[in-house]
């Protein structure tokens, strides 16, 4: 046990890239908080789906608040109908914030640069739709050969939560969001780790 242990403690923190569309639900605050204080994790970098202020400045603001306020933060390329503004009560949170600023490199290139400063040893957690990760295989598609592994909030394999469910499978709204973005990602070659609503619901 206590070698275990001893290994555990002492086990080099996994390079991560968060993926996120943070303001909706309140999920994607909690996982960039944890994530950030993890020790299993060394966040290089959180990237926001969409060009959109009012995510990327509660990314900033939480970034601030635990003291990490040496994380970049890119925003996405403008995407239309992707996801939207943010509830007014989070925004509201945040929109006076401006204490740091983002990333002079949008989410994309972000994505691509660090991949190929670090070639096999990132992992990207996707937490929201898959737009930014499919555009910069898209533009870059020599990456798919660096990433380490891709983390995909999403993909059910049955519809529904709990007990109420149907032994088929089913959509949800982050791969859903963008569809040929989600296909592509499944179909790149780079190892997924897809974790889904009958996960998700319990935690």
């Amino acid at each position: 046990m206590m070698k275990q242990g001893y290994s555990v403690l002492f086990k080099k923190p996994k390079k991560i890239i968060l993926d996120t569309d943070i303001g909706d639900d309140i999920d994607d605050a909690f996982a960039l908080a944890l994530a950030v204080k993890s020790p299993e994790l060394k966040i290089i970098g959180v990237c926001i789906e969409n060009a959109i202020d009012g995510r990327t400045k509660i990314a900033l603001k939480l970034l601030h608040l635990v003291g990490r306020e040496d994380i970049p933060v890119a925003k996405g390329l403008e995407v239309p109908g992707l996801v939207g503004k943010p509830p007014a009560n989070q925004v509201s949170w945040s929109i006076d914030y401006d204490l740091t600023e983002p990333c002079k490199l949008n989410a994309v290139d972000f994505i691509i640069s660090k991949v190929k400063e670090s070639p096999g040893e990132i992992t990207i957690i996707s937490i929201g739709p898959l737009t930014n990760i499919a555009m910069a295989l898209k533009k870059s598609p020599e990456i798919k050969g660096m990433v380490n592994e891709i983390v995909v909030m999403g993909g059910p394999f049955y519809i529904g939560y709990g007990i109420k469910i149907e032994q088929k499978p089913g959509s949800d709204y982050n791969l859903g969001c963008d569809p040929k973005a989600s296909k592509s990602i499944f179909t790149s070659g780079i190892p997924i780790l897809s974790v889904g609503l009958q996960v998700t619901a319990h935690l």
